[in-house]
């Protein structure tokens, strides 16, 4: 069996948990929030379940996807499952926690690679490591920092 693409991204936020997570979850913001992201589009839909087309850039390198995004409030958690695109399988987990300080974001992303292109360890690392990785940690940098610019400190 191949190994899964498995990526763990966190970050410290001086913000209240249910901020973060309203930033977060509010993915149709995350353009105007996050300069890395191109765009995100509803495509089908309400307000705790929806397909989603989402754009961002990494690098320079221009990457797509399209996922469906549960929001799960009473938990604090966003769950993605990628339906679309070069990560298309790939499960992803938000998870907002209280923390000293105020809260911490991780992200989880989960992918057991079913395409014969993805399943050398070189394909593995680039897609996890240099595009995976990197796009999290750019997006959780991004909502901390307009978490904690909105004065929602504990």
């Amino acid at each position: 069996m191949i190994p899964e693409i498995y990526t763990v991204n966190s970050q410290s936020v001086a913000a209240e948990p249910e901020r973060v997570f309203a930033l977060a979850a509010d993915v149709t913001a995350w353009p105007e929030l996050l300069s890395h992201y191109r765009y995100v589009r509803v495509l089908d839909g309400g307000d705790t379940s929806r397909t989603v087309a989402m754009g961002a850039q990494r690098g320079g390198f221009p990457v797509r996807w399209i996922a469906i995004q549960e929001i799960r409030p009473d938990r604090l958690e966003i769950y993605y499952r990628h339906v679309a695109g070069v990560t298309r399988g790939m499960d992803v987990l938000w998870q907002i926690e209280g923390a000293v300080g105020g809260s911490r974001a991780i992200i989880t992303h989960r992918l057991q690679p079913d395409r014969w292109w993805l399943q050398s360890g070189v394909s593995r690392w680039v897609v996890g490591t240099v595009f995976v990785m990197a796009i999290a940690d750019r997006t959780l940098a991004g909502i901390a920092a307009r978490a904690e610019a909105d004065g929602s400190r504990p």
